[in-house]
């Protein structure tokens, strides 16, 4: 939001909110002057999962908002719509689809393992970066729990599915 504040004019925001955990909203702030207090306190009140901010160049409402992500951390959801109120519940809906389905895949080792292999970084030992190594090898790590748990036979066929051919299918 502080950067919706401070590029208010080259944008045409000139109204927002904070979206609250709780599936609430604050009040609409004034973002044609100076709002970063009034942010802040709205902000501070409850814990926040995004904010919208209204244009007055596309007439839209434009929201983002912060939901779980499959391997911990979360993703950013946008939505839009044509009033604070559709805007708000575009972006609270899309928060518990996404939601729901992240809980569904970790619930099901062989959804989860073929998302794994479709995500996994298969080259990240060549990697000069260091964090690109240690979440290569988390990622490889969580891969390795995951074939334990999923019968033989699909995981065979999600191995070729997903995995380049110069990887082989490591011994259980």
């Amino acid at each position: 939001m502080k950067h919706h504040i401070n590029n208010r004019g080259k944008y045409g925001w000139v109204s927002g909110c904070v979206l609250y955990a709780d599936s609430t909203t604050s009040a609409d702030m004034d973002l044609t002057g100076y709002a970063y207090n009034e942010y802040l306190a709205a902000v501070k009140a409850k814990p926040t999962v995004g904010h919208m901010v209204y244009s007055n160049k596309s007439l839209l409402w434009v929201g983002e908002v912060q939901a779980a992500a499959v391997k911990g951390g979360t993703v950013t959801l946008r939505e839009q719509g044509a009033t604070a109120e559709e805007c708000a519940g575009a972006l609270f809906a899309a928060k518990a689809t996404h939601e729901a389905g992240v809980a569904a895949l970790k619930a099901n080792p062989a959804a989860m393992l073929e998302w794994c292999l479709k995500h996994h970084d298969w080259y990240y030992s060549y990697s000069d970066d260091h964090s690109v190594w240690s979440a290569g090898e988390a990622s490889l790590a969580e891969i390795g729990r995951l074939l334990k748990k999923v019968p033989a036979d699909n995981v065979e066929a999600l191995w070729k599915t997903y995995a380049p051919a110069e990887f082989s299918l490591p011994t259980l």
